[in-house]
């Protein structure tokens, strides 16, 4: 974009804030009462001073009806502050349904990032009772890298949301899940362990023994499981205060 361009574009947004102030109502009111004083003044007193003075004390102040021109004038300033009124409206409302659409486009990412997060950390309760798979340190990955990235987001767009509040929610969201990652990548090191201790195909036997003594998978998977059920609860209260933030 050109200079040039930039300095027009600039004007035109300085001017449509200054239509969109308090003081523009203010112009307004002044066009309109001026506009109806062009008439009303000289037609006041050629009623009253000339024709009412006139008929009873016999004096003649010369004042003439308004004329034509007059009426024109009054017209045109009527007219000026009929527009000034009605691009302060337009501009009013355009800037405001602006406004709630990049609102709502914030708050629509939020909830997206959100939806990723939770995702991500609920998928990593169903590989706790399975062998190391390298997909593991995949999804585990991934888990902590949307988590990370919900974390970024919610800092940069938080002087955007309507409460610290609402900020606070989906941060703890956030770190539940990066928590319940680092379990996880406990669980990873057990299930190595296990495997190079007594192999895939140890018996069930030697397996509960070494649950018993080492890394107990099903208890840690009950743990999970509880875990996401208080970040469903906060997921859900978090998208239900965007609803009825939103309308």
């Amino acid at each position: 974009m050109s200079k040039s361009n930039q300095l027009w574009d600039l004007a035109i947004e300085w001017i449509s804030k200054k239509i969109r102030s308090p003081f523009s109502n203010y112009v307004t009111k002044s066009l309109l009462i001026l506009g109806a004083s062009i008439v009303a003044v000289p037609l006041l007193g050629h009623l009253v001073l000339n024709a009412v003075l006139k008929q009873f004390l016999g004096i003649d102040f010369g004042i003439e009806a308004p004329d034509s021109t007059t009426y024109i004038a009054s017209f045109c300033v009527l007219l000026l502050g009929v527009v000034n009124n009605t691009a302060h409206n337009y501009l009013t409302h355009s800037h405001q349904l602006r406004a709630k659409e990049a609102e709502a486009s914030i708050y629509q990412e939020t909830w997206d990032k959100l939806d990723i997060v939770f995702d991500d950390a609920a998928r990593l309760s169903n590989l706790y009772n399975k062998y190391y798979a390298a997909r593991d340190d995949e999804l585990v990955l991934k888990a902590e890298k949307s988590a990370i990235s919900c974390l970024d987001f919610l800092r940069k767009k938080r002087p955007f949301y309507y409460s610290e509040s609402f900020y606070e929610k989906c941060s703890e969201i956030c770190s539940q899940a990066l928590q319940e990652a680092r379990a996880f990548r406990g669980c990873i090191e057990a299930k190595k362990m296990e495997e190079a201790t007594i192999g895939k195909k140890a018996s069930i036997t030697k397996q509960m023994d070494y649950y018993r003594k080492t890394y107990n998978y099903e208890m840690a998977q009950k743990e999970t499981v509880r875990n996401l059920q208080v970040m469903r609860r906060q997921y859900d209260s978090v998208c239900a205060e965007i609803r009825k933030h939103l309308g």
